[in-house]
């Protein structure tokens, strides 16, 4: 499922959002292609993100390791990558529609107006409009995305973090 190894996406939600926590790592280039504010589920707390779900109707964000997938158009998103959850935590990821798409709350734009902090999501982690064509090019179909905070027991029952050989999850070895 894993077939592209040449970027990694990470959202770290251990920082506040109004502070840049979206970043696309070129492994092989070793350096950041792109850094961006990313918006967090409504439910998942106001200025800092505090309570993950993978539960259906949450509007919460779910932590963990994501693959990227196809991407799709609709009246909703000019542009939006589905997510396949890899872990218990987001397992639920597809059937509750999170996927990664660009939104007018999660710009500088809307923090000015709204009080020093972005607006949220139903679930999804969404950035800015601004060159998520790019974003989406560099990360769509097989990349890993991986959604950070330092939730103890996400870090206790995570397969990827408590394993050596969690590759072969990722990756189809024949």
């Amino acid at each position: 499922e894993l077939s592209r190894q040449d970027t990694l996406t990470i959202i770290d939600f251990s920082k506040p959002s109004n502070e840049v926590r979206f970043f696309v790592i070129d492994l092989c280039g070793q350096k950041v292609l792109h850094k961006s504010l990313c918006a967090h589920g409504l439910n998942t707390g106001r200025l800092y993100a505090r309570k993950f779900s993978n539960e259906d109707n949450s509007k919460q964000s779910s932590l963990g390791f994501y693959v990227t997938t196809t991407t799709y158009t609709s009246r909703k998103y000019d542009l939006a990558l589905r997510l396949k959850g890899m872990e218990y935590s987001n397992s639920h990821a597809s059937s509750r529609g999170v996927v990664m798409h660009a939104a007018d709350y999660a710009t500088y734009d809307f923090m000015e107006r709204n009080g020093c902090q972005l607006g949220r999501s139903y679930g999804c982690p969404a950035i800015p409009a601004d060159n998520i064509e790019n974003v989406v090019r560099w990360i769509k179909e097989g990349s890993c995305m991986y959604i950070y905070y330092p939730s103890r027991s996400y870090k206790r029952y995570s397969k990827y973090l408590n394993r050596k050989n969690y590759l072969e999850d990722f990756v189809n070895l024949d």
